[in-house]
């Protein structure tokens, strides 16, 4: 086998052996529900981990010189246009992952971590984007060498004034909501949407906001504004955030559950 691992590896091999108990002690719904998504969620990380950003900015330093156009539109633009679908299907899987969890275990059901974001993120960012085309600007990546590349939907703010003026339009519409935010001058720029630290600052806040988040009266400002300063993605540091979901499910799918 040629691909690399994945951090979900482990929990499958073990819930494979679970679903081959034979006739008098099958798999419960539970533990088929949780193998074959982790299956997906393995497959769509893995093809975003296999991109690698990093050895190809260092080819194309090492090649120098000005690129020809098709190698700027295509060979370029390919491996981000893969990593944007790979990105997004990992956020989709996860929302319907929750939907199907919620339905199968019913009241007991607590939701996946940072499920809010998540569904705030693939409801304007993915599949109702038409509804925001008028404010949407296009999407960037960040990335460390032996980690998942993370997507950015850039800003559509380009003047310095406006990015503050974005800001602290945020700041004002979010503390109309009961939450207080403070994003620190020096990460108000061209780019910020890539910077952790802001990204931190408002996932945090959306996490805050819960359900509410989900309401068009809630989101549709928020959103607006968002885009015009950057929208953050969800996850910023993929492999941290498969061990929290295994952690959440571990004790699910554990022979004692």
């Amino acid at each position: 086998m040629n691909q690399p691992p994945s951090p979900f590896d482990a929990l499958l091999l073990r819930l494979s052996a679970q679903n081959m108990r034979g006739r008098d002690n099958p798999p419960s719904n539970l533990e088929l529900l949780v193998y074959e998504q982790l299956q997906l969620l393995r497959a769509a990380y893995i093809s975003l981990f296999s991109i690698d950003f990093h050895a190809e900015a260092m080819r194309r330093h090492d090649e120098g010189g000005e690129a020809a156009l098709e190698d700027l539109v295509f060979g370029l633009r390919a491996p981000s246009s893969a990593a944007t679908l790979h990105y997004n299907t990992f956020v989709a899987l996860l929302n319907r992952f929750n939907e199907a969890l919620k339905k199968l275990r019913g009241p007991a059901h607590e939701d996946i971590p940072g499920l809010h974001r998540l569904k705030f993120y693939r409801d304007k960012v993915t599949e109702h984007w038409v509804d925001y085309v008028h404010y949407m600007g296009g999407h960037g990546f960040t990335w460390r060498e032996g980690k998942a590349p993370i997507l950015s939907v850039m800003a559509t703010a380009r003047k310095a004034a406006e990015f503050t003026q974005a800001r602290d339009d945020l700041v004002r519409a979010l503390g109309g909501l009961g939450i207080s935010i403070s994003i620190p001058d020096d990460l108000v720029r061209p780019g910020m949407t890539m910077s952790e630290d802001y990204a931190v600052i408002i996932n945090a806040a959306l996490d805050s906001l819960g359900p509410r988040l989900h309401k068009k009266s809630t989101a549709d400002p928020i959103v607006r504004i968002l885009f015009r300063l950057g929208f953050p993605s969800p996850i910023q540091d993929m492999e941290q955030y498969c061990m929290d979901l295994l952690a959440y499910l571990e004790p699910l799918v554990s022979p004692a559950a």
